[in-house]
């Protein structure tokens, strides 16, 4: 029989978080790459990278699927908006919205919208196109 790993406490060493920690990412985005990575570790280590990439979710069938998809998701979302307050007047600029609001056409909580803005943002201030 399998037995349920265990939780590992944030004290200790080996937890991911002191392993790889998320860093706050910069308003002009110069530690993009670090950011990226750490927050892809961890997403993945809890195994909510489904939840952020463009491929559609299975759609749940029963109340505690969709309990636990809403869950997984709210943990991904969490994930990403944790480190990015600095980059909030620049997206404000890019994209003409606040990063976090009550708007409708916003997020409400979607780590995937959240996770393609950031990179569109991240991609267009490391990477400006010339004309």
């Amino acid at each position: 029989m399998i037995s349920a790993p265990q939780i590992i406490s944030l004290s200790e060493p080996s937890h991911p978080l002191n392993l790889i920690p998320i860093p706050e990412l910069e308003a002009d985005m110069s530690n993009f790459r670090q950011w990226d990575h750490a927050v892809t570790f961890h997403l993945r280590i809890h195994n909510l990278l489904d939840y952020v990439t463009p491929f559609a979710l299975k759609e749940p069938t029963t109340e505690e699927e969709r309990h636990a998809q809403e869950t997984h998701s709210l943990h991904a979302y969490s994930l990403i908006a944790s480190k990015i307050e600095r980059i909030g007047p620049e997206f404000a600029k890019y994209f003409g919205r606040q990063l976090f609001t009550d708007q409708p056409h916003c997020f409400h909580f979607n780590p995937g919208k959240l996770w393609a803005d950031i990179h569109l943002l991240g991609r267009n201030t490391l990477f400006p196109r010339t004309s």
